[in-house]
């Protein structure tokens, strides 16, 4: 919360953060006391995955040691590494505490499968947003295949994303279809001159639209 470290590369989103720190505070307290209060009854159980996922996270900023990077600085990797723990904490998490493992079958594989691609569809924008400023070794996918192609592949990774939920589901639904096309639209738009807002309050949005799509409708 110390923006002053952020001055010179300050865009619409530290801009809103540091008007509103009230708002920030209280959502930030209120998010960490929800998780203690549910985390609390599961923790025991699941701590092995809780481990890896929050592994993941906190050297995704903090250098691992005695490797002296983080792991967004590691070539090629770090697209994959924000999908896989993002899949884990949604997707493979719940199954874990509230499934059984005799019933994990084919159709349960195609949806993690669907859950990937669509992540991986909502982080490949953020590079495009960030290609200038990511430092060349980094090797994102905007940086190797250009913005254009880059938009392309986004566009892929979303559509198929939802064509193996809807196959992994073993139902097609008009609901499904519609959050395609609408992220489809907000996709399609991003492009590295788009206000930072329209990323971090646009393509994020995308996280929650798909769960009201999916359990509203």
């Amino acid at each position: 919360m110390n923006f002053s470290h952020f001055a010179s590369i300050s865009g619409g989103r530290l801009q809103w953060m540091e008007k509103h720190l009230t708002i920030v505070y209280v959502l930030s307290i209120l998010a960490l006391g929800l998780t203690i209060f549910e985390g609390s009854n599961y923790v025991l159980k699941i701590w092995p995955l809780l481990l890896v996922i929050s592994s993941f996270s906190f050297f995704y900023v903090w250098k691992i040691p005695f490797f002296k990077k983080n792991i967004r600085d590691i070539p090629y990797i770090k697209l994959y590494v924000l999908a896989i723990t993002w899949v884990l904490a949604t997707c493979v998490l719940p199954f874990y505490l509230f499934g059984k493992k005799e019933d994990w079958n084919w159709n349960d594989w195609l949806i993690l499968l669907g859950s990937l691609f669509f992540m991986i569809g909502i982080i490949i924008p953020f590079d495009m947003r960030d290609v200038e400023l990511d430092h060349p070794s980094h090797k994102t996918i905007p940086q190797l295949l250009g913005l254009k192609k880059a938009r392309n592949l986004t566009l892929i990774f979303w559509f198929f994303g939802h064509v193996f939920w809807s196959i992994g589901a073993n139902k097609f639904e008009i609901n499904i279809l519609a959050h395609a096309i609408f992220g489809a639209f907000v996709l399609w738009n991003c492009h590295k001159n788009k206000p930072e807002l329209y990323f971090s309050g646009g393509v994020d949005v995308l996280l929650i639209t798909v769960y009201l799509a999916i359990g509203l409708f």
